[in-house]
């Protein structure tokens, strides 16, 4: 390029050189010979071309440096493109396995060997790993597999055979972890608790209501749950999921300590709880507890309702519970006429004077429930 540079330069000076002795000797020489003049013209023509040709030659030579060194930089582009997608093929944290019709490895990277802990190629996936094979041909297109005890996220590219993994094991445990500290509120009720213990003196009335409470404090010391009376039938409950996985995982076993207890001291006393566990603010979610509480006595009492995320569970019902919507002073007055039924050896049913039909009606649904006791029965009727 700069050999051109130079001959395009001395061209130039030696044509502008040509020119100025032309005008000279037609100013000196007026009467030249005709064969000098022209002598003089074809050398000025044969300069010229000189200049024409250089000047040619230099643009072409520019033109072809510029393309050599356009064709250089995507040579270097195209290298780098390629050594880049080798780095992402085989550093970068993404499995990738491709494989045929018959889920045989063709070919895989090495994070996805270091994943499976295999070299892969040639293997079939159903030998690699079978739980992976039935997703495949299963069509799923995403879903999580656990491999060496992490969790890798698969997507799958159908019309290719290409699968993807990533390692989502951290994410995983971060969402474990926020899920198991989700708070919870819990309100326990005493059914009953006024109607059972209005007949008994003050001294009765706190010591039942003492043992009561230390039943109460005693299961939740157990589960390290935050325990907090505002009144003498209602107790509130504060822990978090973890807690009340274990609790459910035991069926709440305090309304059977409950039950136990009021049924060894003849009093018709049972606990209902109705829970909330989701990511909402406290005091919606104590308006949730509250909601949950409500559905627990509605079926009857001595049960838990709880509420995750929406979705309503019930557990731990064991005393008899009526259909529909039954209050808890309906099941208790049931309860203490099985009870009377069952200490009697013979029942007599004695409707109302004149009998009429809804009596008589009740006089018959009675006697089918005390013949479920199998106890002797009479309806009289005057």
């Amino acid at each position: 390029m700069k050999k051109q540079s130079r001959l395009q330069l001395i061209s130039e000076i030696i044509l502008l050189a040509y020119i100025i002795m032309m005008l000279v000797v037609f100013l000196l020489f007026k009467d030249m010979p005709e064969f000098l003049v022209d002598a003089m013209f074809a050398g000025f023509g044969a300069v010229l071309c000189v200049v024409i040709v250089s000047f040619i030659s230099r643009r072409r030579v520019k033109k072809m440096t510029y393309l050599e060194n356009r064709l250089g930089l995507w040579n270097s582009i195209s290298y780098r493109v390629k050594g880049a997608g080798e780095t992402a093929f085989n550093k970068m944290p993404v499995g990738i396995l491709v494989y045929n019709n018959s889920l045989e490895i063709e070919w895989a990277n090495a994070y996805a060997k270091e994943a499976f802990r295999s070299q892969l190629v040639e293997r079939n996936i159903h030998n690699v790993d079978p739980k992976l094979a039935g997703f495949l041909q299963s069509n799923m297109m995403n879903f999580n597999i656990v491999l060496y005890g992490k969790t890798y996220e698969c997507s799958v590219i159908k019309e290719s055979n290409i699968l993807y993994l990533r390692d989502v094991t951290e994410r995983i445990e971060y969402l474990a972890r926020y899920r198991d500290r989700t708070l919870a509120i819990g309100i326990l009720h005493l059914d009953n608790l006024n109607n059972a213990l209005g007949s008994l003196d003050a001294k009765e009335r706190s010591s039942h209501i003492t043992s009561l409470i230390g039943i109460i404090t005693e299961w939740c010391e157990k589960y390290n749950i935050c325990t907090l009376s505002y009144s003498d039938e209602r107790y509130l409950l504060v822990f978090d999921y973890v807690i009340l996985q274990e609790v459910i995982k035991e069926n709440f076993d305090i309304l059977d300590k409950i039950r136990e207890y009021c049924s060894e001291q003849f009093i018709r006393i049972t606990a209902s709880i109705g829970i909330a566990c989701s990511d909402v603010d406290a005091d919606k979610l104590f308006e949730q507890a509250s909601s949950q509480l409500r559905l627990a006595l509605d079926r009857g009492g001595d049960q838990t309702a709880v509420s995750i995320d929406g979705e309503t569970s019930y557990y731990g019902a064991k005393s008899m519970v009526l259909e529909g919507r039954t209050s808890i002073q309906i099941r208790v007055k049931a309860q203490e006429l099985g009870d009377l039924i069952k200490r009697s050896e013979k029942v007599f049913i004695v409707g109302h004077s004149a009998m009429d039909a809804d009596a008589f009606g009740g006089a018959l649904a009675l006697y089918k429930m005390v013949k479920a006791y199998k106890k002797e029965v009479y309806i009289a009727i005057d």
